[in-house]
């Protein structure tokens, strides 16, 4: 109890403190109200934790603790330890929500629930110490004028010992109001290079009370913000690699007050790579002569070339897709040999001939892919064709070192 928030746990909730005109009044089993017959009003501080949303509502914290000090409360002739008249020293009270919030609604009316708001007791009776601790047995109402900035719980009572009973009502004028904070909207950023992107954060404070309010702004990256904040600007540039499994980095902003009241909010960062690569694809030779059925062998780095660059991915996957030919497999004047064509990821062989009846050269399509880290791709095709002749098709006679039998492993690696 009182104290029943320290200030630091206070510091890090959306935060209102006030001053306060409390009533504090006993009565005992038999229901006559015992009352200080010096002040009827003891000082104390209350604080509500919170702040009223958009749509009027609000979820409040309510604290408070008072103070009395050598403070005589006589009792209207009732005897609650053997004496008609008994005085009480030294009274201490405080109380409040602890961590559990009351809904309050768009008109300032709320509820809190029975055995939620505390009540503690710390009291002298013929100098013997008396500390008591109770709870609520009856729901509290609670008035909250946002506007106005004053609330009050008219009166709530608890049982404090087996003969008396607390009873407190409070008013209060709130003296400070949070900062309120926005962290800006999430964003989808494209990356833009292998070791990380820059990404600049777009935060808002502002406070009711004055700008000059505002004390401490602090960044956190994650969820946390008890650790060691990386930027006091509003709007830091942080370098972020691509998001692994497309899982946001979130950033945490919290401003504080002169009063250490504070608020905070969150924004999430994606970075993607939507980009595929770009693709450079190129065979030589490109053409086979003589048009003698033979099976000629291209291997990924030698006969065909194929560069991939992509901004996010310092290596993306390189390989064959697929190779096709222009003119079936089995044609006039092209012998009954097959396959034509044989291909891994790495690899190809492709059969020198063409058909005898038409002029038209053999053309083999070759489409070569590239793959980047997040799944974007690139395709290119080259071809390498067969001509009917050597008249105006020059092509250098295919070097016999590439020649290989139909079924070697080479034709198809991956």
């Amino acid at each position: 109890m009182g104290g029943f928030f320290a200030a630091e746990s206070a510091a890090v909730v959306d935060a209102e403190a006030s001053s306060a005109v409390v009533t504090v009044s006993f009565v005992d089993h038999l229901g006559f109200p015992h009352s200080d017959t010096r002040t009827s009003r003891l000082s104390g501080e209350i604080k509500v934790y919170g702040r009223q949303d958009s749509d009027g509502s609000a979820n409040l914290i309510v604290d408070f603790g008072l103070e009395g000090t050598n403070m005589t409360y006589e009792f209207e002739g009732v005897d609650i330890f053997g004496n008609p008249e008994v005085p009480i020293t030294n009274l201490s009270i405080h109380g409040g929500t602890d961590t559990t919030t009351v809904h309050i609604r768009p008109d300032g009316m709320g509820m809190i629930p029975t055995g939620v708001l505390m009540l503690g007791f710390e009291l002298s009776v013929k100098g013997k110490k008396v500390i008591a601790h109770a709870a609520n047995d009856r729901p509290v109402a609670i008035k909250v004028d946002f506007a106005g900035g004053v609330f009050a719980i008219p009166m709530f009572e608890a049982a404090v010992t087996s003969t008396m009973r607390g009873r407190v009502a409070l008013r209060g004028t709130f003296i400070n109001r949070p900062p309120r904070v926005d962290a800006g909207p999430d964003q989808i950023v494209e990356c833009t290079s292998v070791a990380s992107t820059p990404v600049q954060l777009k935060g808002i404070v502002t406070d009711p009370d004055g700008p000059a309010n505002v004390r401490q702004i602090s960044w956190f990256r994650g969820f946390e913000y008890t650790g060691g904040s990386f930027s006091s600007d509003l709007a830091p540039t942080v370098s972020l690699p691509l998001s692994p499994g497309g899982a946001p980095d979130v950033f945490t902003l919290l401003a504080r007050d002169g009063s250490f009241q504070a608020d905070l909010a969150r924004t999430r960062v994606t970075v993607r790579d939507t980009t595929p690569p770009v693709l450079d694809v190129s065979v030589s030779p490109d053409c086979l002569w003589a048009p003698n059925h033979e099976m000629v062998l291209f291997e990924l780095g030698r006969e065909l070339s194929a560069v991939a660059t992509d901004a996010c991915d310092p290596a993306p996957a390189i390989g064959i897709a697929s190779v096709t030919s222009s003119q079936p497999v089995v044609g006039g004047g092209s012998g009954q040999t097959r396959p034509d064509v044989i291909f891994g990821k790495r690899a190809f062989c492709l059969r020198s001939e063409r058909q005898g009846t038409s002029e038209e050269p053999r053309a083999y399509a070759i489409s070569v892919k590239a793959t980047d880290a997040s799944g974007n791709e690139t395709s290119k095709v080259v071809t390498v064709k067969v001509g009917h002749d050597q008249g105006a098709f020059r092509c250098p006679k295919v070097d016999g070192a590439r020649i290989v039998e139909e079924g070697d492993p080479r034709c198809s690696a991956n």
